[in-house]
């Protein structure tokens, strides 16, 4: 889909309002794509970013203790099996919105599924 490029240098798909440019006919050199950050609520150069929706951690050695960097910007739901895709319930501690560690009794071996 075209698009234009406002008075700001904002690259919009609407329609076309005064002072807008055709986006083809601006030099790629000169082609800058800014997009709206929810945070600072302001429009920022680059590209977007946004945290993983679903996370898969393997743990192929047996471990009593789980460390899992998600970074996902959220407490998320986990689901834990061991080796064979059984289920398997144990204690979780959400260390913070991108962290959380997995207890077990005993060393264990499996897949944590976060989403």
């Amino acid at each position: 889909m075209a698009g234009f490029i406002n008075s700001l240098g904002i690259y919009h798909t609407g329609p076309r309002r005064p002072g807008d440019i055709d986006a083809i006919k601006v030099p790629p050199d000169i082609f800058n794509v800014y997009f709206w950050d929810f945070k600072t609520h302001n429009y920022v150069l680059g590209t977007p970013t946004s945290p993983p929706t679903h996370f898969t951690f393997s743990q192929p050695t047996p471990s009593s203790k789980w460390l899992l960097p998600h970074h996902m910007g959220r407490i998320p739901i986990v689901v834990i099996t061991n080796t064979s895709g059984e289920r398997v319930y144990t204690d979780i501690v959400n260390s913070d919105v991108n962290n959380l560690i997995i207890n077990f009794s005993k060393p264990f071996a499996g897949f944590a599924y976060l989403t």
